[in-house]
C-alpha cells in the first residue's frame, strides 16, 4: 500500500536508529534505549515496526533538548533521508541511479564550454520543482557531447521524478530537495558520496547473493594489491560496479587504456559513472562475454577477474578461445580463466579470484587444468582464508596466469596457503613476489614440480601441496633456529630486567567519582566522536582515531601539519575512550587528530587527575559491570567510576603499573616465543628436515 508524503517530511528526510546513532555520535545501543525509556521521544514517522524511521528535524530538535547538538549529516544520508521519506514509492536501486546521474551532471556541466550553464539552469528549475527541464538540459548537452548520453541515465531519471510527482503520493519536491543537496556537495567529494550511498545499496544486494561486486569489497582489494606493480591495458571481464578498475587506475600513472565488461546493464551503468567521478578513464560494456567475445584483438597487460560463482553459461565449441576445453554448463570458472588466458598480451599476468572447487574437481575441470599447465599458463595459486566475501564463508583461491610458455617459474608452480592469515588483501603482493617477511610469520608455500602436479589429477589445492611437499628442509631448520634466538632474547630480557613493581606504601581513601560526576564538577569534559574514518584524507588533513586504534600503546600516527582549527580536534593528553564489547581507553599523547563515531574524547583537569592514571581506571575490572546487551555489549561511559586520590598518589600509582606492563610484555614475548619453537621442532620432524642441515 502506498503510503502519502508530506512536503515537510521530503524537506526534512527520514533517518532510521543508525543514521540517528551517527547524527547523535552515540552508539545503536543508545537509540535503541532512548526509544523504550526517554519520553517524548519522537515516534516513527514511516517504515515498519521491524524497521521504523523517524522525522530528522523532530528527531534534531529533541536531541538538542538534552544537550546533544546533531553533527551535520552528510549529503549521503540527506538522500538516504530522502529515499526513506518517498516510503516504498521507489525501488533503492533506482534512487541510486538518480543519484549517481545527477552527480554526473554535476561534473559534467563543470567540463562543458559552457561551464555550469546546465547545471545552474537545473537549480533554477529545482527551486520551482520543474523536473521537466532535467529532460530538456540533458537532451541538450547529448548532442554535443556523447560522454552525457554514456554517463545520465535520462529516461530513467525522468520515469523516477515523473512518478514520485504522482499526486496520490504528494512527493511534491522530491526534485528540488536532490538538486539541492547535490548543489552543497563539494565537487571534490561528489565521489565519495555516490560511494557511500552505493555502498548501503549494493552491501544490502551482496547479502542477498548479488555477485556485482560493493564498495570496499576485500577481493577487489586483493586483486588490486596483487596487479599493483604492473602497467600497461588494464582489462576486466566482469567489472561488477567498478571496484577493482577504480582502485587500479589510482595506482597507476600515466594514460593507459582501461576497459571493461559487465553482463548487468545496471552494474555496468554504476561501475562507468562511479570511474567518471573518479577521474578513471574506461571504456566499459555491458555484454555477455562468455557467450561470444566482445573484443577478440584485444590484448592486455593486466588483468583481473572475480566471476560470479557458479555461473551457468552458454557456448560456441568452435569459439578459439576454449583450446582447453568446455567448462561444464553450470560451473563456468574455466570458461573465464580460458578468456582471461587468451586475451593477455606476450608478458600479461591475469589474477582471477574463483571458489576453491574448481582448483581440485575431477572430470572435465581436471582435464582443463592439466592443458593450462601442460603450456605453463598457470604461474601461481594462491589460497584465501574463509569470509573474504561477507555474503559466504566458501573457501576461495587466486590464480595467477600467464601466456604459454612466459612463466618466471618454468615447470614449476608456486603455491601460498594464505587462508590463515588475516589480511591477505595487504600482503599477496610480497607472497607472489617472493619477498622475504619475518619467518615466523610467512604463510605455508612451496613451488611444485608441473609433472608432479599432472601425475596427481592436477590437483591445484594449495593446501595439499604446502602439507604433502613443504617447504625446503634448509628452511625449515632457520625456521626452527629463529625462534630458538627468539625464545633466549626474550628469556634474557626477562631475566636481566624483571623487578617487583614499586607499590606505594600509602594510598588515600579514594572518592568514587562517576564521568558524569567529573563533568558535572568542571573536573573533565566529555564530548563523542562524529567523523568518518577513511574518504578524502590529505596530508593536511587530521588523522580519524577509530575504536581499533585504541590499542596500548596507539599505533604511529604520522605527524601531519594541519591546517584545520576547532574545538573537535584532540589535544595532547586527551583520553580516547571506547565502549563496544569492552572498556579501551588510551591517551592521546600528540593531539591533532579527530574521533571517529564509537571513540569519545575524555579531557581532564591536570591539576586534579592524571590522565594516564585515569585511562587505567577507565578499564578496571569493576567498569565491565556497565557492560549490557549480548551480541555487542555496551556500556555507557558517564556511568564509569574512578576512584580519585591526590595526584602524587595518582603518578605512584601509574609508575607501578608501568612496571607491572614491561613485566607483563616481556612474559608474553617469552610465552610467543616457546609455542613458535613447539610448532617449528614438530614441522622440522613431520618434514623430515636433518637438524644438522646446514644454513
Amino acid at each position: 500500500m502506498e503510503v502519502a508524503v508530506t512536503t515537510e517530511i521530503i524537506r526534512d528526510g527520514l533517518v532510521a536508529p543508525s543514521d540517528i546513532a551517527e547524527l547523535a555520535g552515540v552508539s545503536r545501543a543508545a537509540v535503541s534505549n532512548w526509544r523504550k525509556r526517554s519520553q517524548g521521544f519522537p515516534e516513527p514517522a514511516g517504515g515498519t515496526e521491524a524497521k521504523p524511521l523517524f522525522d530528522r528535524a523532530e528527531v534534531s530538535a529533541w536531541l538538542r533538548g538534552r544537550g546533544y547538538e546533531p553533527a551535520r549529516a552528510t549529503a549521503d544520508i540527506d538522500v538516504f533521508g530522502l529515499f526513506n521519506a518517498l516510503d516504498g514509492s521507489t525501488r533503492i536501486e533506482r534512487m541510486a541511479a538518480v543519484l549517481l546521474s545527477l552527480l554526473c551532471v554535476r561534473k559534467l556541466s563543470a567540463e562543458t564550454a559552457d561551464g555550469y550553464r546546465g547545471w545552474d539552469r537545473l537549480r533554477a528549475a529545482a527551486a520551482v520543482d520543474d523536473f521537466e527541464e532535467f529532460d530538456t538540459v540533458v537532451g541538450e548537452f547529448e548532442d554535443t557531447d556523447e560522454r552525457w548520453s554514456q554517463l545520465v541515465s535520462r529516461s530513467e531519471v525522468r520515469d523516477e521524478f515523473e512518478n514520485w510527482a504522482h499526486p496520490g503520493r504528494r512527493s511534491v519536491g522530491v526534485f528540488g530537495r536532490l538538486v539541492d543537496i547535490i548543489d552543497r556537495i563539494d565537487p571534490g567529494d561528489l565521489a565519495s558520496v555516490g560511494d557511500r550511498f552505493l555502498a548501503r545499496v549494493v552491501s544490502a544486494q551482496v547479502r542477498s547473493g548479488g555477485d556485482s561486486g560493493f564498495v570496499g569489497s576485500r577481493t577487489s582489494a586483493l586483486l588490486v594489491r596483487a596487479a599493483s606493480g604492473a602497467q600497461g591495458v588494464l582489462y576486466d571481464p566482469a567489472c561488477g560496479i567498478g571496484e577493482a578498475l577504480i582502485g587500479l587506475s589510482s595506482r597507476r600513472g600515466g594514460d593507459v587504456r582501461v576497459v571493461g565488461h559487465e553482463i548487468d546493464p545496471t552494474a555496468a551503468r554504476f561501475a562507468r559513472q562511479r570511474c567518471y567521478l573518479h577521474g578513471v578513464s574506461v571504456d566499459i560494456g555491458s555484454v555477455d562475454v562468455l557467450e561470444a567475445d566482445p573484443v577478440p584483438g584485444l590484448l592486455a597487460d593486466v588483468i583481473v577477474v572475480e566471476p560470479p560463482f557458479g555461473l551457468s553459461w552458454r557456448y560456441d565449441r568452435a569459439d578459439p578461445r576454449w583450446a582447453y576445453g568446455i567448462a561444464p554448463s553450470k560451473a563456468s570458472e574455466f570458461a573465464w580463466i580460458q578468456h582471461a588466458v587468451a586475451h593477455l598480451a606476450s608478458e600479461g599476468r591475469a589474477y582471477v579470484i574463483t571458489p576453491l572447487g574448481p582448483a581440485f574437481k575431477s572430470g572435465p575441470a581436471a582435464a582443463i587444468r592439466s592443458g593450462l599447465l601442460r603450456d605453463g599458463c598457470i604461474e601461481a595459486i594462491v589460497g584465501l582464508p574463509g569470509k573474504m566475501l561477507p555474503h559466504t564463508s566458501i573457501p576461495l583461491v587466486l590464480w595467477v596466469l600467464c601466456r604459454p610458455g612466459a612463466s618466471v617459474r618454468p615447470g614449476k608452480v608456486l603455491f601460498v596457503d594464505g587462508s590463515a592469515s588475516p589480511d591477505p588483501e595487504d600482503r599477496v603482493d610480497d607472497w607472489l613476489a617472493g619477498r622475504k617477511q619475518d619467518a615466523l610469520d610467512e604463510p605455508p608455500h612451496a613451488e611444485v614440480s608441473i609433472a608432479d602436479i599432472i601425475g596427481l589429477d592436477a590437483d591445484l589445492d594449495p593446501r595439499k601441496w604446502v602439507k604433502s611437499v613443504g617447504v625446503e628442509p634448509e628452511q625449515l631448520v632457520r625456521k626452527l633456529a629463529a625462534s630458538q634466538s627468539a625464545l633466549r632474547d626474550a628469556l634474557n630480557d626477562i631475566a636481566g630486567g624483571a623487578s617487583s613493581p614499586a607499590i606505594p606504601d600509602v594510598v588515600s581513601t579514594a572518592a568514587v567519582l562517576t564521568v558524569q560526576d567529573l563533568v558535572r564538577q568542571g573536573i573533565a569534559t566529555l564530548e563523542p566522536g562524529r567523523a568518518r574514518p577513511g574518504g578524502g584524507r590529505t596530508d593536511s588533513a587530521p588523522r580519524v582515531i577509530t575504536v581499533g586504534d585504541l590499542r596500548v600503546p596507539m599505533p604511529e600516527i604520522p605527524e601531519i601539519r594541519s591546517t584545520r582549527e576547532g574545538t573537535d580536534l584532540t589535544h595532547p593528553g586527551d583520553i580516547l575512550v571506547a565502549t563496544v564489547h569492552t572498556i579501551r581507553a588510551v591517551v592521546d599523547h600528540r593531539g591533532g587528530n579527530l574521533c571517529a563515531t564509537g571513540v569519545h574524547r575524555l579531557r581532564v583537569d591536570p591539576d586534579r587527575l592524571h590522565h594516564e592514571y585515569v585511562a587505567h581506571c577507565l578499564a578496571g575490572d569493576w567498569n565491565t559491570r556497565f557492560l549490557r546487551g549480548t551480541a555487542a555489549p555496551r556500556a555507557d561511559i558517564k556511568d564509569l567510576e574512578i576512584p580519585v586520590v591526590p595526584v602524587a598518589e595518582q603518578e605512584a600509582i601509574v609508575a607501578a603499573l608501568d612496571q607491572v606492563k614491561v613485566l607483563e610484555t616481556r612474559a608474553q614475548h617469552v610465552a610467543d616465543a616457546a609455542n613458535s619453537v613447539a610448532a617449528a621442532l614438530l614441522d622440522v620432524v613431520r618434514f623430515a628436515a636433518p637438524l644438522n642441515a646446514s644454513v
